[in-house]
């Protein structure tokens, strides 16, 4: 399964959404804010909570490459573009799906390992 890195200000926040993720069959870790610089495994997606745009372009220079999804209220003023955005109220159903779709994604747009 994915390992999911989640980045929010609030540790209490990360913990309990990353616990979540756990239970719902994801690998997730919880990073140090804002960028999750230092974490002990790759990850495969960044899930984000309520993140500006100023530090969406901290955790694309931290880890370029990685889908970015933001949990946030809709009609959030700061949606980084390119990001996904997964509305708050948090539901796992939800944010499991947002995460599995952007994973997908990004394996129809990455390259292949032939082209290289």
């Amino acid at each position: 399964m994915a390992n999911v890195l989640v980045l929010a200000e609030d540790v209490c926040v990360g913990f309990t959404c990353a616990e979540v993720l756990r239970c719902s069959g994801f690998q997730a870790s919880v990073g140090a804010w804002p960028a999750g610089v230092g974490a002990s495994v790759r990850p495969d997606i960044i899930l984000a909570w309520d993140a500006s745009e100023a530090t969406a372009r901290l955790i694309r220079a931290a880890h370029r490459g990685v889908p970015l999804l933001i949990c946030a209220w809709p009609h959030h003023p700061d949606c980084p573009r390119g990001a996904g955005l997964v509305p708050l109220p948090f539901n796992t159903e939800r944010v499991a799906h947002a995460l599995t779709q952007a994973l997908r994604r990004a394996e129809i747009s990455a390259p292949s390992p032939r082209a290289a």
